[in-house]
């Protein structure tokens, strides 16, 4: 499809491929975005924090069907977005309507080369000032299957500020190494905090040495990240708590049995949970040397790096068919507070893991009072045989 028109706004048309039928669209915004998907209130696009409107202009051929929908965005007032129907010879046919049951789309004959990458790329690229608003990936591991995304939460785009959460991970000789992290709002570089927490725990095999070794409830020191963190901060020109981070960390040990159960040790600074997900359940994991006895106080503060770096580390283990998951807190707290929101999204790895855009499409839901930035890992344990 060839567009044409002012690159600085106004009306633009949109051309269909030679054969097809022309229609002339009008953009209903001063802004000309470049949208790279849709959701599924039609055609109207969120994009950093600006919503273009796509309307038939009066010159367009009127189609068979219309439909309205609204949507809010911010505090600013619902707009009425007209979507018009595919026309006939567009329409889905029964083939397309099955493959929609099926997590990736096949033309033709089945290739050789599988959709899910089977490695982990060894060398990725680090641009820690550059945040992107989206970032997604997904292996395929000798454990199971992981996928991971992070968004920038709606009220960054509205105000259009930085994401402030970051995943990481990495394969070693006999491990994989997980991990998450979510920058403290009020500190105005923890987006670097973040960045470099959760690469340098997933890349560093001595810190992983040390979480491993304990191998029971018991507090580790991460020093070394809270000394790197304070770095950081001197190198941006800023105070240390400036860069402060949460962390949790999971490192998946190649030791699964024939039944399948496989250990698993988590490392924690910070709020970021973790959760086991059976059965359509969440399940919260927490250090049992920390879980709270009848009448004592909850502690709901942050207690993020580089000022704290003693790590609370215990061991769980996982059978097939469960997945273990670290998220932010953008993602934990609508889980615990909204069952749909919880349902949908445990419902993506009931038989397997979700393709990345299907992971996505929930993950970045709209929930209402929930518009923090969202971060999720995670890993769903295959059968041994697999």
């Amino acid at each position: 499809m060839s567009v044409h028109g002012n690159p600085a706004g106004g009306d633009e048309t949109y051309r269909q491929p030679a054969g097809a039928e022309s229609v002339s669209w009008q953009v209903a915004s001063d802004h000309t975005e470049r949208v790279l998907g849709s959701r599924e209130h039609g055609n109207s696009m969120e994009h950093s924090g600006v919503e273009t409107d796509y309307r038939p202009s009066d010159s367009a051929p009127q189609r068979e069907t219309q439909w309205t929908s609204s949507i809010r965005l911010g505090t600013e007032e619902p707009h009425n977005v007209v979507d018009v129907a595919v026309l006939p010879e567009q329409r889905p046919t029964d083939r397309t309507v099955a493959d929609a049951d099926q997590p990736y789309r096949t033309f033709g004959a089945p290739a050789r080369l599988k959709a899910v990458p089977e490695k982990h790329v060894e060398a990725p690229l680090r641009s820690y000032e550059n945040v992107r608003d989206t970032v997604i990936d997904w292996v395929d591991d000798k454990h199971g299957q992981l996928r991971a995304a992070s968004v920038r939460g709606h009220i960054h785009r509205y105000e259009a500020g930085v994401r402030q959460d970051n995943f990481a991970f990495s394969r070693g000789a006999n491990y994989l190494a997980l991990a998450v992290s979510d920058g403290v709002g009020n500190a105005k570089a923890s987006h670097l905090g973040s960045a470099f927490a959760s690469r340098t725990v997933v890349e560093s095999e001595s810190l992983l040495r040390d979480i491993v070794s304990a191998r029971h409830p018991a507090d580790v020191s991460l020093r070394d990240i809270a000394t790197l963190l304070r770095s950081v901060a001197t190198d941006a020109g800023v105070e240390g708590g400036d860069v402060s981070t949460t962390l949790t960390a999971a490192v998946i040990l190649d030791n699964q049995s024939q039944a399948g159960e496989t250990s698993v040790v988590l490392a924690q600074i910070g709020d970021s949970p973790a959760y086991r997900l059976s059965r359509g359940e969440w399940i919260e994991l927490s250090c049992p040397a920390l879980q709270s006895r009848p009448g004592d106080l909850i502690d709901n503060s942050v207690n993020p790096l580089p000022g704290h770096f003693m790590a609370s580390v215990w061991v769980e283990t996982f059978h097939p068919g469960e997945t273990l998951v670290l998220v932010s807190d953008g993602v934990g707290d609508p889980v615990k507070s909204n069952g749909e929101y919880a349902a949908a999204l445990a419902a993506l790895w009931h038989r397997t893991a979700p393709s990345p855009a299907d992971l996505l499409k929930v993950l970045d839901a709209t929930v209402k009072s929930f518009d923090d930035d969202r971060t999720m890992i995670a890993l769903r344990f295959d059968s041994p045989e697999r």
